[in-house]
């Protein structure tokens, strides 16, 4: 889960950089990230392999869970999806991007 997060925490950074806004262009939806986020984050869901170790708050009650949550095979498509896309957005296909020498008319 840790690395997943990593994945998508790079994709955003990535896209924050360039001031591109990841909702907007279909890369993810909020409901998305807030689920993925909740499960990789919350032990209870994910067990030892959640991002965070802690079931009880400091005032020593348990942690609740999420409203909505993903299991494993949703958040590994969920990466995927975020992931096919961005790449496709950074490099277009030859016919929307400027076109080389080679495929000029001669």
């Amino acid at each position: 889960w840790s690395a997943a997060y990593s994945a998508v925490e790079i994709v955003r950074e990535s896209a924050r950089l360039a001031g591109v806004d990841g909702e907007a262009r279909g890369w993810w939806t909020q409901s998305e990230l807030k689920a993925f986020g909740a499960t990789a984050n919350n032990p209870r869901l994910v067990g030892h392999k959640a991002r965070h170790g802690k079931t009880f708050t400091a005032d020593g009650q348990l942690i609740s869970l999420p409203r909505r949550s993903m299991d494993e095979m949703q958040a590994g498509w969920f990466v995927r999806g975020v992931y096919a896309r961005w790449i496709r957005d950074l490099d277009p296909p030859p016919s929307e991007g400027k076109e080389s020498e080679e495929s000029e008319p001669r």
